[in-house]
């Protein structure tokens, strides 16, 4: 499926807009996608971030008390499927394309995958390529001036292709879908100068990325492949202080090195302690699924959910695998909430 660049745009700030004013925080992916994109949502509309989701387990600001009010917060950098949840996100969250008008949540979804009608099934192949900060940044329609890119080098450049391994699949068997993407979909994107040139060395610029933000924030640890994903082994009790010694930690040394790289002057302070809301991530093979099983998030039995390939599809269901934690389904609003909530 092609999409126009500017009916892309259009859409995406016509979903953004339907929302926006009501949002008071976010929740944040754990990988440095998330923390790029909180940061610039940060610097753009003032929204703090009130805890971190990974699919599995939901780290919230301790002092927010059931049920969690999902007209304030946008989760950014996860494909939530629970009704009323507001999304800015890029990955395919849809298996076949009647997912995108059955599954409620979709429909308001600031997700280019999303607005361009790419599923799991049939158009996997020319889904949006990058992560969620290049997305956003363009949405938003911040100056690419501003991100520092050197001409296609250097850190800026790195930043831009970091996340998601885009600068992995520009030089693989999706090259022509990313350029397509960066170039064609989005022009004018951080992606834009590099891809209309050389990209067979952008690696270098995201290794050149990674050793500044480690230089700068201090964290050196949970970075794989230029990627960081926060560590959570330290996270499992059931309330969590913000400590440099652990994820929640590290997450603000690095959104700190983001704010400086950028020069953005906000002030970015996360909560001072956290409290964990667990739900039962899961593994399905495609083939193994029904045509309409994803509209059971419209009735609160899917939280979130997203194909990492055309086979499998990852999601997440509201009950705690552990009888004495704290369940998804205890923090986030049932039917009787969602009934009074716009989907």
């Amino acid at each position: 499926m092609v999409i126009e660049a500017e009916r892309l745009w259009f859409e995406a700030n016509r979903r953004l807009r339907s929302w926006e004013a009501d949002v008071t925080g976010q929740i944040v992916d754990t990988d440095i996608d998330g923390l790029l994109t909180a940061a610039l949502l940060h610097d753009h509309f003032g929204w703090p971030i009130m805890g971190f989701y990974d699919k599995a387990t939901l780290w919230l600001d301790a002092d927010i008390e059931p049920p969690l009010d999902l007209t304030s917060v946008v989760w950014v950098d996860a494909e939530m499927l629970w009704p009323g949840a507001r999304v800015l996100s890029q990955h395919v969250p849809a298996q076949r394309r009647s997912d995108l008008r059955a599954v409620g949540t979709l429909r308001a979804s600031v997700n280019p995958s999303v607005i361009a009608g790419h599923a799991q099934v049939g158009d996997y192949a020319n889904k949006y390529p990058f992560g969620t900060f290049q997305w956003a940044w363009w949405v938003l329609n911040r100056d690419p001036a501003s991100a520092r890119l050197d001409n296609g080098r250097g850190v800026g450049t790195g930043l831009a292709w970091m996340p998601d391994g885009g600068f992995q699949s520009v030089n693989g068997r999706f090259r022509d879908n990313c350029i397509r993407w960066a170039t064609q979909h989005m022009p004018g994107s951080l992606m834009s100068p590099l891809a209309h040139g050389d990209v067979s060395d952008v690696r270098a610029s995201v290794r050149e990325a990674e050793a500044w933000l480690q230089q700068h924030s201090g964290v050196r640890r949970g970075w794989v492949n230029h990627q960081w994903r926060m560590p959570i082994r330290e996270h499992l009790d059931d309330a969590v202080d913000l400590s440099d010694a652990n994820g929640f930690g590290q997450a603000g040394l690095i959104l700190g090195a983001i704010k400086t790289f950028y020069a953005w002057s906000r002030e970015l302070v996360l909560p001072p302690r956290y409290r964990a809301w667990r739900g039962t991530w899961m593994k399905s093979q495609l083939k193994g699924l029904s045509d309409g099983w994803l509209e059971g998030a419209n009735a609160h039995r899917i939280v979130s959910g997203a194909a990492p390939n055309p086979r499998d599809y990852y999601w997440t269901a509201p009950g705690s695998p552990v009888k004495s934690g704290r369940a998804l389904s205890d923090i986030l609003p049932g039917p009787a909430y969602a009934s009074r909530v716009a989907v």
